[in-house]
């Protein structure tokens, strides 16, 4: 039952979702007695942790999924891929509550104790390298952040395929890494990206918009510092008033995301 209820959390169905998830958990407490019953409370709890983390509640998911933890530890040992599952869902509770030294210090453990069981790649390690770029993002050293970007979308690449959504939000999160640093880039793995989404979504979801506003904002640092330059040279820019300046890009940025979008929809 609680596989049903992991497939009504993916789909943001969370009344349902809890309601097959308590079930479970009512279900496996009767039969606590057997070392499987165990084993299936410790992944009902590990269920219930990513449940309140969807739901924002994050310092119940990550008293659920620490007891989740322990009881991985219990019966499979320290040195287990379950725990280290567990370990990056710790991580990501501890991002959302932007305790950032927290969630690295859970996300390296994940990814060490990874490393020692040299267990084959899959797409939770590439999401666990996404996260420490995050952490490194955040942190603003972006040639780390950049480098385990670059790892989950080699990991994404080969697990998923160049047209997945996953390795889309790699595409897209390394495209924004390189803003600043090299525009050529940055647009080509956003556009990557957008290929991707196209390929998956409709024009109008959220991941598209989110994608071309990358694009965007892009134009609008590289057209500001050439206006500036320009004006600056010029001798004028304190006769243009910034607001105006603005409203121009503004129009032409809806007229360049309508094009933006019927051309890429167009690609195979």
């Amino acid at each position: 039952m609680y596989r049903i209820a992991n497939i009504y959390r993916i789909c943001a169905d969370y009344s349902n979702a809890y309601y097959y998830l308590n079930e479970s958990k009512i279900f496996y407490s009767k039969n606590i007695s057997s070392r499987s019953g165990y084993i299936m409370l410790m992944h009902i709890n590990r269920e219930f942790g990513n449940y309140y983390y969807d739901l924002k509640e994050h310092d119940i998911a990550l008293e659920t999924l620490n007891y989740s933890k322990l009881d991985a530890i219990k019966y499979f040992g320290a040195k287990h891929s379950t725990v280290a599952h567990i370990l990056n869902d710790i991580g990501n509770n501890y991002a959302a509550k932007k305790n950032w030294d927290k969630a690295y210090q859970n996300y390296k453990e994940s990814l060490d104790l990874f490393k020692q069981l040299n267990v084959d790649e899959d797409e939770s390690q590439a999401s666990l390298y996404n996260n420490i770029a995050n952490y490194y993002s955040y942190n603003l050293d972006t040639s780390k952040a950049i480098e385990n970007y670059r790892k989950a979308l080699g990991i994404s690449k080969r697990q998923n395929g160049a047209d997945h959504i996953s390795t889309a939000a790699c595409y897209l999160n390394l495209g924004r890494s390189y803003n600043g640093i090299d525009k050529k880039i940055a647009d080509l793995n956003t556009k990557k990206a957008l290929i991707v989404y196209f390929k998956h979504h409709e024009k109008n979801h959220p991941l598209i918009a989110d994608a071309v506003d990358n694009i965007l904002h892009l134009r609008w640092i590289e057209r500001l510092l050439k206006v500036f330059i320009v004006f600056r040279f010029l001798g004028i820019f304190k006769f243009i008033p910034l607001v105006l300046y603005k409203l121009i890009f503004n129009i032409e940025s809806k007229i360049f995301k309508r094009n933006l979008i019927k051309r890429l929809s167009r690609l195979d």
